[in-house]
């Protein structure tokens, strides 16, 4: 799916289809979510770009992640997704970073897109451009780093206190349940995935930071 963004009192505004030619001078984003071979051709012939396909964003080695072409940065970055289920991702997202625009290759539906393309707290300017349209997102991305790694910080000191806690009492002077150990393995285990998950995309955007302002 093809979908541009122009700012319209304040708000993103979406474009689609043949509308999306015509409003090529007033584009702040453009986003291929899980995109056809004739959307990634048309958006590559509109704005001069080379879009990567789904495969060369994952076989991508991480010293070609990040790279100018055509007064264009071009930067692809890991981030996890599904945080909040028994199995989380990890996708590879590619940001092509224009004076007038930002461009987005994806083929997963992470949070702080959702967040983005509907936050409405500060009016956008209108001369908002794709520098500010990709630190906003930048913002939103580490902000939901930094919530998941918080949540699952007190998901283990909960693990922690039912393992080395469980013979003490409660309130009433009962002996607390023993809690049920394998399950609590279980949960050890996806705690430490989520978080390795996590660390990679941090390290991943932190890498991207560096490139944009260096």
């Amino acid at each position: 799916m093809l979908t541009c963004y122009i700012v319209k009192n304040g708000l993103l505004h979406p474009i689609v289809n043949e509308q999306i030619g015509d409003c090529k001078g007033q584009m702040v984003w453009a986003d291929l979510y899980n995109p056809s071979i004739e959307e990634e051709a048309f958006l590559e012939l509109l704005l001069g770009i080379d879009a990567p396909t789904r495969e060369e964003m994952h076989d991508i080695e991480l010293s070609s992640r990040l790279y100018m072409k055509n007064h264009m940065v071009y930067a692809t970055a890991t981030l996890v997704t599904k945080a909040d289920t028994l199995d989380p991702e990890t996708h590879a997202i590619t940001f092509v970073i224009a004076e007038q625009y930002m461009i987005t290759i994806r083929y997963c539906d992470p949070k702080p897109f959702r967040a983005f393309i509907r936050q409405t707290v500060e009016p956008m300017s209108e001369g908002y451009q794709g520098n500010e349209v990709f630190s906003d997102m930048f913002e939103l991305i580490v902000e939901r780093l930094a919530e998941i790694l918080e949540k699952n910080g007190r998901t283990i000191d909960g693990l922690t206190r039912s393992i080395f806690r469980w013979k003490q009492k409660d309130a009433q002077g009962n002996l607390i349940t023993k809690p049920d150990f394998e399950e609590m393995l279980l949960d050890i285990g996806l705690a430490g995935d989520l978080v390795s998950k996590t660390r990679e995309s941090m390290v991943s955007f932190n890498r991207l930071a560096g490139f944009i302002l260096q």
